[in-house]
């Protein structure tokens, strides 16, 4: 396995190959070009022994969809079989989905639930049987990989795309190696024609790929990589950093995620840029929303809108949902009847995406939070406007947007410290301390920014942060700063892009002596 991740010379050296090669192949069979590479990528940066999961979920849903598709042709007096028509369907979508996210599942929770399994027989019946316990390496890009591939085989079913009857071309929309370590998760509309369509050359697309693709490096390794360190001091010695620290150390966390994860997916779509291929964005300022729903609506937009529109909206427009507001209309309360199925649908998804993120308890409580913040503001809202109302609160002014900005992101950050903390009551025991060991006279040292970081990178991270949120509010704006770039003479846009690569190059952390850090949704 060779080093292939999206800050190695090895993926560098890997994509100008493949730019070289796919401008120069014959239009018709660029497409071929880009399955080979991402096959070649697979191969290298997950390994061979792991190639076998994606080909089993190109298979199936690519089988799966086929399946569908005659099912949906066949004559008009077999189709009005309801057992067949529907039915059929319906278990086609249920093995594949199962078995896919079966394997995703035995990688992400096997271990974790067999520690569990065996820390209860230990207590019931001695050590006489125990669980095994794997060292499982989970395969790269499976999340996005499977979500992808699942999405388009319910498409299909739905009629919202026609099955591809190329296995290779169906192979390529499921490896586009771009998005797999990443994402985004695009939807076969989306993407697919894209992937198959012939171009020529762009020094437009190339350059302004180059420049989403710098950019994402300079968040990743100027910000994200430098802040790990103070993360890991601070949350890696509960009894030294407390109170005021701990809130210090989830801002930090906060920043250090967005930039890394946003870093990467600019990455990718930078690389796919360059290749001609507009992959969806991903990210939409979520640190500028004003409410934990708007945070969620632009944080990991491909993921959540999978959630959305394949677990979210078919279980709160199913029949027990439907039943359930009948039965609290009835029997509890007529508003709340209303809306139950909405708040049952909320926690269901917020806690699976928790599940997703990872196999430990303290995700589990970092969803169950998310949701029943998000869930009592839904259900407190007619309250919450009545008090501005009696305590004549302008929500029209900048000064209230700035309040729910800010109250937005310090709940954000306040979600993490059940990750950071490894476990669910050393969490509360370091939120309790942010009140109990009050202590804001730190706030006066100098060496409250040094907590293993120098004064060099204390300075890198401060300049570097003020520049990537004039560009997120240029972008609220609506300010699109790339296409504005192109209006300057080219000698500028040049030096611009020129600058950015080398600070990349003198502010970034790699080189000899470097530990890298993974992206954090790299196998996730």
């Amino acid at each position: 396995m060779i080093d292939m991740t999206y800050t190695s010379f090895g993926f560098f050296v890997f994509v100008v190959i493949c730019l070289l090669v796919y401008y120069c192949a014959p239009k018709k069979y660029q497409w071929c070009v880009l399955l080979v590479a991402s096959y070649v990528f697979y191969a290298f940066a997950g390994g061979w022994g792991l190639f076998a999961y994606l080909l089993f979920t190109t298979a199936t849903v690519y089988g799966g969809a086929l399946l569908i598709a005659r099912i949906k042709d066949s004559p008009k007096p077999v189709r009005d079989n309801k057992w067949y028509y529907r039915l059929s369907c319906k278990w086609i979508i249920i093995l594949i989905t199962v078995s896919n996210f079966g394997i995703l599942a035995f990688f992400k929770w096997y271990n974790t639930l067999a520690d569990f399994g065996n820390s209860i027989l230990s207590i019931l019946a001695g050590s006489v049987f125990k669980f095994p316990v794997y060292s499982l390496l989970l395969p790269l890009g499976i999340s996005f990989y499977t979500f992808q591939a699942i999405g388009y085989l319910v498409d299909v079913h739905r009629n919202k795309v026609k099955p591809e009857r190329n296995f290779a071309r169906f192979a390529l929309f499921v490896s586009f190696f771009p998005q797999l370590i990443q994402g985004p998760i695009s939807r076969h509309s989306q993407l697919a024609d894209q992937l198959y369509e012939s171009r020529k050359f762009s020094s437009t697309e190339l350059k302004r790929g180059l420049l989403l693709a710098v950019f994402g490096l300079f968040k990743k390794l100027v910000i994200a990589d430098r802040l790990v360190s103070m993360i890991s001091e601070i949350f890696g010695q509960p009894e030294k950093y407390n109170g005021l620290y701990v809130l210090i150390g989830l801002v930090a966390y906060a920043i250090r995620v967005y930039t890394d994860f946003s870093g990467g997916v600019d990455v990718s779509r930078g690389v796919a840029q360059m290749l001609g291929i507009h992959m969806p964005q991903n990210f939409a300022r979520p640190f500028f929303a004003t409410s934990l729903p708007d945070y969620w609506r632009r944080w990991h937009m491909s993921l959540n809108e999978w959630w959305r529109d394949y677990i979210f909206y078919p279980l709160v427009l199913s029949k027990p949902m439907a039943k359930l507001g009948r039965f609290t209309r009835k029997y509890v309360n007529n508003e709340l009847g209303k809306v139950i199925g909405v708040f049952v649908g909320i926690f269901v998804v917020l806690v699976i995406n928790a599940m997703w993120h990872g196999a430990d308890l303290f995700y589990i409580a970092n969803g169950s939070y998310h949701s029943i913040l998000i869930i009592s503001g839904m259900a407190l809202a007619p309250i919450f406007i009545k008090a501005t109302h009696l305590f004549r609160i302008n929500t029209a002014c900048h000064s209230w947007k700035l309040f729910q900005i800010t109250r937005t992101f310090l709940l954000i950050c306040i979600s993490h410290v059940f990750i950071n903390a490894r476990g669910v009551a050393e969490g509360l025991n370091s939120l309790r301390s942010i009140i109990s060991d009050f202590n804001p006279w730190i706030l006066n040292y100098d060496s409250m920014f040094l907590i293993g970081l120098s004064r060099w990178d204390v300075r890198i991270i401060f300049i570097s942060l003020f520049i990537v949120l004039v560009f997120d509010i240029m972008h609220e704006k609506g300010i699109a700063i790339r296409e504005t770039l192109e209006k300057q003479n080219a000698v500028f846009q040049w030096l611009v892009l020129f600058g950015g690569i080398m600070a990349v190059v003198l502010w970034g952390s790699y080189g000899f002596g470097y530990d890298p850090v993974n992206f954090v949704y790299m196998q996730w």
